[in-house]
């Protein structure tokens, strides 16, 4: 078992609910990985929803301010209302139509999910999209439904290295994890 399994297995376990022996959807724990890069064919981030659409246009755009100021914007209001590509964009999730949590300063991950957690800059104000996660478990195979946030990470970048910023589910116990975890200058 190499460092990277060892240390998965280490936050999992810290995340389990004493007790937890399984949940509806067949899975033996009921919590999700730490927020990972999405990997080419990821299905738990519909890129064709409009949400996750609309979260694009967005990266786009704080990107492009990014690239110039190397510092996020203070508000979003500050993003032109079209992306880059075009794309008109809406500073709420079209789904609930509630504006997006903005975070320019981040929000750092708990210590147990650090240092491979990136910053949670954007969340929506509350869950509304239906995701499936996959799990292997030794060579059984679980699907854990969820209803989640859509939110924007940020991995930040040396100087001169290009900012890495992509949208990811957020579930209740992550979102919790990251707002209660202490933060640098609190």
């Amino acid at each position: 078992m190499n460092l990277n399994h060892l240390r998965f297995l280490l936050v999992l376990l810290l995340l389990l609910p004493a007790g937890c022996g399984g949940s509806e959807g067949g899975a033996p724990f009921s919590i999700a990985p730490p927020i990972q890069e999405p990997k080419e064919g990821d299905l738990s981030v519909n890129p064709n929803d409009p949400c996750v659409m609309n979260l694009g246009g967005i990266i786009e755009n704080i990107i492009l301010v990014y690239s110039r100021r190397r510092t996020l914007p203070a508000s979003l209001e500050q993003l032109p209302a079209t992306s880059v590509t075009g794309q008109k964009i809406s500073l709420m999730c079209p789904e609930t139509g509630k504006p997006y949590v903005y975070v320019p300063q981040g929000i750092h991950p708990p210590a147990e999910l650090q240092p491979a957690a990136p910053l949670l800059i954007l969340y929506d104000e509350q869950p509304a999209h239906h995701i499936v996660r996959h799990f292997a478990v030794g060579n059984e195979q679980y699907d854990l439904k969820q209803l989640v946030r859509y939110g924007i990470a940020l991995r930040p970048t040396p100087p001169g290295q290009p900012v890495a910023m992509y949208v990811i589910p957020v579930d209740e116990r992550l979102l919790k994890a990251y707002l209660t975890a202490p933060q640098p200058g609190r």
